[in-house]
């Protein structure tokens, strides 16, 4: 993961942003006490497990240390549900604006990592 600060500060935006997606698809798809169960719990489960999980690497010391693999696995689970949701719950245009944030952010992380691994391997020469 790149380490540029505008990247990381974008990308918990990002993270920030499915959450706020996920609890708003369960309070509006939802009535009653199961509202308050969905909008919630659903975006709880998911900070948690984002938190707790972690591969090694990936910013503090993770409580259960999972592959990179898994890892991403996991955010493609979270910002993709958080995606679906959005459209599940009639935000279309905003489900197009977070889906195209995804993977714009996805790319400038690629690239950050990719002038960081030219960059050392320039420097061994």
């Amino acid at each position: 993961m790149s380490n540029n600060p505008a990247v990381l500060g974008l990308h918990f935006l990002l993270e920030l942003c499915g959450l706020v997606g996920l609890a708003y698809w369960g309070w509006t798809t939802h009535q009653g006490a199961e509202r308050w169960l969905w909008a919630i719990g659903l975006p709880l489960v998911g900070a948690v497990a984002w938190a707790i999980l972690r591969a090694p690497g990936d910013g503090p010391d993770a409580t259960v240390a999972i592959p990179g693999a898994l890892r991403l696995l996991l955010e493609l689970l979270m910002l993709c549900g958080a995606v679906v949701a959005l459209f599940a719950a009639d935000r279309r245009w905003l489900a197009l604006a977070m889906a195209f944030w995804s993977w714009s952010t996805s790319r400038c992380r690629m690239t950050c990592n990719l002038r960081s691994y030219v960059a050392q391997l320039l420097s061994g020469m």
